[in-house]
C-alpha cells in the first residue's frame, strides 16, 4: 500500500473523463428530440428511438405528465409521439401542421380536449403567436437605399 506522486495525474485524468461523460449525458437528455415532418407524418426521434404519428388522423392530444412542456399526440392507428412545445414555438411549419390536424380532428369529433388539455393547447398557441410577433417586429420592411 505505497502511494507515490503518480496517482494524482491519473485521478485528474479519470475525473476529466467522468466530467466529460456526465456533460455529454446531460446534453443528450436536455436536448429536444429531432422532429421531422413529411406530409401528414410527424416523426420524433431521440437516441435511435422513433415515434411516428399521422397528424391528419389525430385522436388524442394531452400533456405529458412526466415531462413539463411536452405534448403527447395519438392517431387513429394507435401511434403516439411526444413533442416538446419548444419545437412547436420555434418551427412554424410543424406548428401549422399539428394545429390543422388538431382542428380537423376536433371538427370531425375524433378529438375531444378536456379542460386541462385545452388550456395547455391554448397556451402553446399563445406562445407561438408571441414568437411570431417578436420575429416580425425584428424585420425591417422599409425599402433599401
Amino acid at each position: 500500500t505505497r502511494f507515490g506522486t503518480r496517482p494524482v495525474p491519473a485521478l485528474i485524468a479519470v475525473g476529466s473523463v467522468l466530467a466529460l461523460a456526465a456533460g455529454l449525458a446531460a446534453d443528450l437528455t436536455a436536448r429536444p428530440p429531432r422532429v421531422l415532418l413529411d406530409g401528414d407524418r410527424l416523426t420524433v426521434s431521440r437516441l435511435r428511438h422513433r415515434q411516428r404519428v399521422n397528424t391528419g388522423r389525430l385522436t388524442g392530444l394531452s400533456a405529458n405528465p412526466r415531462v413539463a412542456g411536452s405534448l403527447v399526440l395519438a392517431d387513429e392507428d394507435g401511434n403516439r409521439a411526444e413533442i416538446d412545445t419548444r419545437v412547436l414555438v420555434r418551427n412554424p411549419l410543424i406548428w401549422q401542421q399539428i394545429r390543422q390536424g388538431v382542428g380537423r380532428a376536433r371538427h370531425r369529433g375524433a378529438l375531444y380536449l378536456p379542460e386541462e388539455d385545452r388550456l395547455l393547447w391554448d397556451s402553446v398557441g399563445r406562445q407561438v403567436a408571441e414568437a411570431d410577433r417578436q420575429a416580425l417586429t425584428g424585420l425591417d420592411f422599409s425599402p433599401s437605399r
